[in-house]
């Protein structure tokens, strides 16, 4: 989310990306075509920022794999970033449309507060369905160890 808000800041600075789409969005109406054909034009960095950011996520997943509480986090942060980024665009463009008066902090800050709480329900819900009788995530990596001689005794008296 921040990338994507630091692409619409200097899409705002640049052109007045946000302000244009905000207009394109008031005159042509409220359809799923025109969102999405009037955030790809108007705002161009805000998608690269969108997408870095995501892709910031993923990277961390990955270098991450090996802790499993990680992998659940990340995965339940990208999902909710992903709900509260969709719910947020919608709610932008309603608030627009039907020309309510909301600011554009208070409209970051219900993506935001969207956002942690669907990834705080996610997580909740991963790992009820991973680990359903643990209250936290506290399972590290099993380690493999050598197996030595001495634990595994021949049976009849011969060594072999």
């Amino acid at each position: 989310m921040a990338g994507a808000l630091a692409g619409v800041v200097l899409d705002e600075r640049q052109n007045f990306g946000y302000t244009h789409w905000l207009s394109a969005c008031r005159d042509s109406g409220l359809t799923l075509t025109s969102l999405v054909v009037f955030t790809f034009e108007l705002l161009p960095t805000g998608i690269i920022g969108l997408l870095l950011g995501g892709s910031a996520v993923q990277i961390l997943g990955v270098l991450l794999r090996r802790n499993p509480c990680a992998v659940q986090v990340t995965l339940a942060a990208h999902s909710g970033c992903v709900i509260a980024m969709a719910a947020g665009l919608l709610l932008c463009t309603l608030s627009v449309a039907q020309s309510i008066p909301i600011g554009f902090p208070w409209l970051l800050g219900a993506e935001a507060l969207l956002a942690v709480l669907a990834a705080t329900w996610l997580l909740r819900r991963i790992r009820k369905a991973t680990y359903p009788n643990a209250g936290k995530c506290v399972v590290g990596p099993i380690s493999v160890a050598r197996a030595a001689p001495e634990n595994f005794p021949v049976s009849g008296g011969t060594k072999q």
